[in-house]
């Protein structure tokens, strides 16, 4: 049985049984959400490379298209935008949507279109996020669960790129890495992207492309000290295979594309957060139990108690709302700004050489410099910082209970109603906002920031005018801004939390409330729902525990 069958049977049990027992309205709606998700699927593989590597033309030869009849390529780099390939419907006519802010289609469009419209997006004349390209081909058959994804050059310096970077380095759980044989070697832009994808924890291969172009001897060279600087930089060998887009020779990327594991990929991407869903089904279960067996004084006190500590842990909350700036943002902002400094500062010698020999060489440079901290920096920090909040926050929502010992330790039995929920909410904002936006917004701006009259110096005096100078002057740049956003996606934090908690301590009360409704019919009845409890329970349990053991 598959992950994604596993997964799918869990939910639809979970929602058999939660609708036979009347669970709460909200935990229906998230698992059939959840659900949704699970079914539609799709582990994402982006295609990375540096300009000029091969990506797209690659992916033409793969799809067996000849030149012309595939993605748009140029001898000028062509992709502006990261494209996901999709299957298109048998005899349906091909097209590529281009898609907005929200995963809105902004337009549809025929390949030769496309290729027009990616020249206008390197001067900025389209708000295009990426685009999905409906092609036909056996290599994408109807529901295909891996896609493909032609990516902008590594070093092309776009804002397109560096949205295409923040976009998929989260939710890709593979990565391929194309190489141009005749360069010889990894770039440093290569080697920086490869070190992203193992601070992320992401999986990768490496295909060295363009091979057709030499003699195999020279060829295998290549290929073994590609192998050592891989292992030298992360120190464990990763796949490294030979191909060519000319020669349409691309078994090692289909190989790569079949050793995917999906089901690695979706049991990453799911099982927490079904593991969750039945927490807190059972948490509700558990508290509507508790409830039969009290009285109604003691019931409308567990009600009380629990908005009052409710409401405590709201103008807490509020209060940290206000104090972003002094409790949580400084020691991060100010971390963010240094190692962007210092990263330009040890890169001085060698961007000294990229600006010597020309200015968009020297951009593309720092560019890749300043995203590459950025990306490793802003990660560890907002992991701090969430790790803050939840601590803050976990040993006061352990004391949320009622004043009746019976629904006290059953709730803290099943784990406390909202001790995990700082953990589980700031996990999942921390997932969706790993990158700050200001990574795409602002490095356009900081391109050009060092003066043009100083490439024609001598290396080592504009070495040390970066680091003096203007290393300093782009993390100043960058400070205000950095700070902005440091401040919402704490905020973001909190609001989501408060949301979190103020949904728990409603569904609370509507359970305990619902109980004593019961409690008033016929003792009989009152029996046969404790049982009907009891059994959810034990079954919602029991489908978390399968959960658990599956690594």
């Amino acid at each position: 049985m598959t992950e994604q069958t596993k997964f799918l049977e869990v939910l639809d049990r979970f929602a058999k049984i939660g609708q036979s027992i009347g669970l709460a309205g909200d935990l229906l709606a998230e698992g059939a959400a959840v659900r949704n998700g699970v079914a539609q699927f799709r582990t994402l593989i982006p295609l990375v490379g540096a300009v000029n590597a091969g990506k797209t033309s690659l992916v033409n030869a793969y799809l067996q298209r000849q030149h012309g009849c595939g993605l748009p390529t140029d001898v000028v780099p062509l992709t502006a935008l990261a494209t996901e390939i999709l299957p298109a419907p048998a005899e349906a006519v091909e097209r590529v949507d281009l898609i907005g802010e929200g995963d809105s289609v902004l337009r549809e469009v025929g390949l030769e279109e496309f290729g027009q419209i990616q020249k206008q997006l390197k001067t900025g004349e389209l708000e295009a996020q990426y685009a999905k390209a409906h092609l036909q081909h056996a290599n994408l058959p109807d529901g295909n669960r891996k896609v493909l994804v032609d990516m902008p050059g590594l070093d092309s310096g776009l804002r397109t790129h560096n949205a295409a970077i923040q976009r998929y380095l989260p939710r890709g759980s593979h990565f391929l890495m194309v190489v141009d044989a005749e360069h010889g070697t990894l770039r440093q832009s290569e080697i920086a992207q490869l070190q992203e994808f193992l601070a992320q924890e992401v999986d990768f291969t490496v295909l060295v492309n363009k091979i057709d172009k030499m003699q195999k001897a020279d060829a295998d060279k290549v290929v073994d000290h590609i192998h050592e600087q891989v292992h030298d930089a992360f120190g464990k060998p990763a796949p490294v295979h030979t191909v060519s887009a000319a020669r349409h020779d691309v078994a090692a990327l289909g190989n790569a594309l079949a050793a995917v594991d999906f089901d690695r990929a979706l049991r990453g991407f799911w099982r927490a957060r079904i593991v969750h869903l039945l927490d807190d089904a059972v948490e509700s279960l558990h508290a509507c139990h508790s409830a039969l067996g009290i009285s109604t004084l003691d019931s409308e006190r567990a009600i009380e108690h629990l908005e009052s500590k409710a409401a405590g842990l709201k103008e807490q909350l509020r209060q940290d709302k206000r104090d972003i700036k002094c409790r949580y943002s400084p020691e991060a902002v100010d971390r963010i700004v240094h190692v962007v400094r210092d990263s330009i500062s040890e890169a001085a010698p060698s961007l000294a050489v990229a600006y010597k020999k020309s200015s968009d060489v020297g951009d593309r440079a720092l560019n890749e410099i300043v995203r590459h901290a950025l990306n490793l920096v802003v990660t560890e920090s907002q992991d701090e910082t969430m790790r803050q909040i939840a601590g803050r926050y976990r040993t006061d929502t352990y004391e949320i209970k009622a004043d009746n010992h019976l629904l006290t330790s059953n709730l803290i039995a099943n784990r406390g109603s909202f001790t995990g929920t700082a953990r589980r909410i700031v996990k999942v904002v921390g997932r969706a906002n790993r990158r700050f936006h200001v990574i795409v917004e602002l490095l356009d701006e900081l391109l050009g920031v060092i003066e043009r009259s100083q490439v024609h110096k001598e290396c080592e005096r504009l070495a040390q005018r970066i680091r003096d100078i203007h290393g300093p002057a782009i993390a100043s740049r960058l400070r205000p801004r950095v700070q902005s956003v440091y401040e919402d996606f704490c905020g973001q934090i909190l609001s989501d939390l408060g949301c979190q908690i103020e949904a728990n301590i409603g569904r609370l009360r509507t359970d305990i409330q619902k109980s004593r409704t019961l409690m008033r019919t016929k003792k009989e009845c009152l029996q046969a729902r404790k049982q009907a409890l009891e059994r959810a329970i034990s079954h919602i349990t029991s489908l978390r525990s399968s959960l658990a053991k599956r690594r």
